[in-house]
């Protein structure tokens, strides 16, 4: 059971998280997440030395949220394919309810931290390998399984996987139409049975 103070703190990480991936980290303000949480200002820094500290504390509890729900699109699924078709369905519905309010945290944060906020883009950094890794995991135990062919590269269809998802997030919330999106999961569903896939049908 979580304390008092564990409690405050991740009532402060969840509106925090919301906040900064709808408003922007320098587009939100202490008042703002004051307002959200109904906490004085001495109780927001009370669990944090600072905004910036928030910020990569927030940061990582949506990093965390998102994680989790990756991991259980992949519950159920048996196969290497069956699990990445998951992955791409579970982003068919991403645009209009992301697990993390304002849509793709590691877009908009990597946009306005890759200059200005150096710690929150290495945080980007490690997000996305982190999500990578578990997709090249998911090629490669199935390569040994023989349900993906042998010569696919995990790393590479990896990274083409989510910069594909990125590209049509990008242009479905730019041109408010999620046909876009769709277009390259569409692709990527073709890929996974077409060059990934080791099973017939």
């Amino acid at each position: 059971m979580l304390t008092k103070a564990e409690r405050t703190q991740q009532r402060i990480l969840d509106e925090a998280a919301k906040l900064f991936n709808q408003k922007g980290y320098a587009g939100t303000h202490i008042r703002d997440i004051m307002d959200a949480t109904g906490l004085a200002k001495g109780g927001i820094y009370g669990n944090f030395e600072s905004k910036e500290d928030l910020e990569l504390a927030a940061f990582d509890h949506a990093s965390e949220i998102m994680t989790r729900a990756i991991r259980e699109v992949f519950a159920g699924q048996t196969t290497a394919p069956g699990k990445l078709h998951a992955l791409l369905r579970f982003y068919e519905r991403f645009v209009f309810d992301p697990p993390v309010p304002g849509g793709c945290m590691i877009m908009n944060t990597s946009i306005e931290a890759d200059d200005a906020h150096p710690a929150l883009r290495q945080r980007v950094v490690a997000a996305l390998d982190g999500w990578q890794r578990a997709v090249a995991r998911i090629i490669t135990d199935g390569k040994k399984r023989g349900e993906i062919r042998s010569g696919a590269s995990p790393s590479e269809y990896a990274a083409l996987i989510f910069a594909t998802i990125s590209g049509g997030i990008m242009m479905a919330k730019a041109y408010g139409d999620q046909g876009k999106l769709r277009i390259a999961l569409k692709h990527l569903h073709a890929v996974v049975d077409n060059e990934l896939s080791a099973i017939e049908g």
